[in-house]
């Protein structure tokens, strides 16, 4: 999903959370989505025109003095025309975005996306403003009942912007664009270290200036730190101590089965019949039957999605690394910007984009009252990467194997990366007069922590991830719905129907819901239960042994044997981290097995001299046998069984400890 406003997000949807959230209106199953209008495009209309602002503000100002003398019939009219100019500014804002992302050196691109953020911030907020009067004037009633509850207490509790906060939201904006200027200049060096350590070089500074903005963002909203604010933001209806604690679940869970699966993934032959098709077209054309067959309705967004063109999903070298999907509410449609890798991958981005596309195109809320949940918004993609999988045999032909364990492999990833970025931004927005040094040295150390080092340039990579810029406290929503997607993917195994049911459910609760209230609607895990998390990680180790068991090995390769040693494969990084963490483990292993050996010998040698001390002591006290006295063979047998040290070699699996779970925890994807 793309970055939101979060200025006025952060306080609809919490005054959202504290009016109790909307009902749950599909408690019985998926019950078909909410009939509207969807536009035919033309290719023009997908492209940035600008938006005059005179007829929004000439319908405002009509809507205000409109008395109990005007007909409910005109005052209606005029409402639904304000809202209908409202999704026209929002709709050129996606428009203009799209336009710069394509080409972050763009001036004239640029300034249409300030232009735009510009003008449709302002317009929301004299909406709001107005709309605060309207419904305590005479036609309030007559709105009020054409309005939801939590719409109504947004305006209620909705607190006008000052300048100098307008100022800050500007310059918040002027430094993601420069942020992505900069990494589109490190992004023409080959070599991957100097990559990285160069585009932290560049985006450092400009994450500190961040730091700094955001930081008085959040006092001026009355909040402690932005860490706070970013998280309310998102209508998460938990607390940040379920996210502390889902980060050592995940760790204590997770780690174990994640290295396993990566093993299998390791040893699998690359998927180069899938490779075959970089075209997007050609993506598109493949997955397109499988779409539909998922679900019947699926396929009609799919449909409008391919006539229209709302999407640009082509390579360039001009492109902001990264992926999307946005409302274009104007057309009752939505649009998805992707920066394709050019490798096997892009299936299940475009597969992942498309679930955000799905939800949006089927959404009738308009654009002002628009506050999309992200975790509940990341099931509705990650989940269908999953789904699609049931067909991976037809779709992918002898890569199905890969494809599929791909898709698992990526998901705990987002889990232990959602958790580890989340605590590193956590900790870097608390105390945003940290160097640039002490950012590099806590990526560095949590990249350890969590499992994923191995690249070399663990203190730099955090600036590649754009989430960390453009989407702050984002990432973790990536952890919590990679958890629920796992579980409707795990019952699909057993109930099909039921599970693509769920799942459908889910893409058609209203866009507000909250994640525990949406998980609990639909029959779901909730994500803050470890023996949940628990049983989920064990139905997928049985997945995996009965699938997956034959592949499992050292997976060690030498340089340039594999299709993933090559230097421009983005995953090749994961190599490192392997070698790295089996090469720790076999050390442990090794000092474990030594131990081992050392204490049964001691063991043995202090038996054996005990023994010898006490059968001395027994032969200088013994008094002599009587004339004649027998001694009985069985009962001298018997004492020295039970004095007899156990002498018997003893195997690596008797006496190897306990494994203990290594240290871990990984993307817009």
């Amino acid at each position: 999903m793309k970055k939101i406003l979060q200025k006025l997000t952060a306080v609809l949807l919490a005054a959202c959370l504290l009016a109790g959230g909307s009902a749950a209106v599909f408690a019985s199953g998926f019950e078909g989505y909410e009939p509207m209008e969807h536009k035919e495009l033309n290719a023009p209309d997908l492209q940035y025109q600008g938006w005059d602002d005179s007829t929004f503000d000439m319908l405002l100002q009509a809507l205000l003095k409109m008395d109990k003398d005007f007909s409910d019939t005109e005052c209606l009219a005029t409402y639904g025309r304000i809202l209908d100019e409202l999704d026209k500014c929002y709709t050129q804002y996606v428009l203009a975005d799209a336009a710069y992302y394509a080409d972050v050196n763009s001036t004239w691109a640029a300034e249409a996306s300030d232009e735009m953020y510009d003008a449709l911030t302002d317009a929301q907020d004299e909406f709001y403003v107005a709309m605060q009067k309207i419904l305590h004037g005479p036609k309030g009633d007559l709105l009020r009942s054409q309005m939801k509850d939590t719409w109504i207490d947004w305006i209620e509790t909705y607190v006008e912007e000052t300048d100098e906060l307008e100022e800050l939201y500007k310059e918040e904006n002027r430094l993601v664009q420069e942020y992505y200027s900069a990494v589109a200049e490190a992004a023409n060096i080959d070599d991957y270290e100097e990559a990285m350590e160069k585009e932290n070089e560049l985006c450092g500074p400009i994450f500190l200036d961040l730091l700094q903005v955001r930081d008085a963002i959040a006092d001026r909203n009355g909040y402690d730190n932005y860490y706070e604010y970013a998280f309310d933001s998102y209508g998460r209806d938990y607390d940040p101590a379920d996210i502390e604690e889902l980060c050592k679940i995940a760790n204590y869970q997770l780690v174990p089965l994640y290295y396993d699966i990566y093993d299998a993934w390791w040893n699998l032959d690359y998927p180069e019949g899938v490779e075959d098709f970089y075209d997007e077209e050609e993506i598109l054309d493949k997955i397109e039957p499988f779409i539909g067959r998922i679900h019947p309705e699926l396929a009609e967004a799919f449909g409008y999605l391919r006539r229209n063109g709302t999407y640009d999903l082509e390579w360039s070298d001009t492109k902001a690394s990264t992926g999307y999907t946005d409302n274009l509410p104007a057309f009752g449609s939505a649009f998805i910007f992707n920066s394709p890798y050019d490798t096997y991958q892009d299936y299940s981005d475009i597969v992942h984009e498309y679930g955000h596309f799905n939800a949006a195109y089927h959404d009738p809320t308009p654009s002002v009252y628009m506050a999309s949940v992200l975790d509940v918004a990341e099931i509705h993609s990650q989940a269908l990467e999953l789904l699609i999988t049931h067909y991976a045999d037809e779709l992918y032909g002898e890569d199905a194997p890969f494809m599929t364990i791909d898709v698992l492999f990526r998901m705990l990833n987002s889990v232990l990366s959602g958790c580890m970025y989340d605590e590193f931004q956590r900790e870097v927005y608390e105390n945003p007069d940290m160097t640039l040094e002490e950012i590099n040295d806590l990526a560095e150390q949590l990249s350890y922590e969590y499992g994923m080092d191995g690249s070399g340039v663990e203190a730099y990579e955090w600036v590649d991830v754009s989430h960390n810029f453009d989407m702050p406290c984002y990432y973790v929503s990536y952890a919590t719905s990679a958890l629920t997607a796992l579980d409707i993917w795990r019952q699909s195994l057993q109930d099909w129907d039921g599970a693509v049911d769920r799942y459908m459910q889910v893409t058609a609760l209203p866009s507000d819901m909250g994640y525990l209230e949406a998980v609990e609607t639909c029959g779901l895990m909730d994500f803050r239960s470890s023996s949940e998390i628990g049983d989920l990680a064990d139905d997928i180790y049985t997945y995996f042994d009965e699938n997956y068991a034959d592949y499992a090995g050292d997976g060690d390769y030498a340089l340039g044997e594999d299709p993933f040693w090559q230097t421009d494969n983005p995953l090749s990084a994961f190599k490192d981290k392997a070698d790295k963490a089996k090469g720790v483990a076999a050390s442990v292993l090794k000092g474990l097995l030594i131990i081992a050996v050392v204490v049964t010998l001691l063991v043995v040698a202090v038996i054996l001299i005990l023994w010898k001390k006490h059968k001395g002591e027994e032969i200088t006290n013994q008094t002599p046998p009587n004339p004649g006295y027998t001694e009985d063979p069985s009962s001298i047998s018997s004492y020295y069984q039970e004095m007899k040290p156990n002498t018997q070699s003893v195997s690596p699996e008797a006496v190897q400890a306990d494994p203990v779970p290594e240290e871990s925890v990984e993307e817009e994807q």
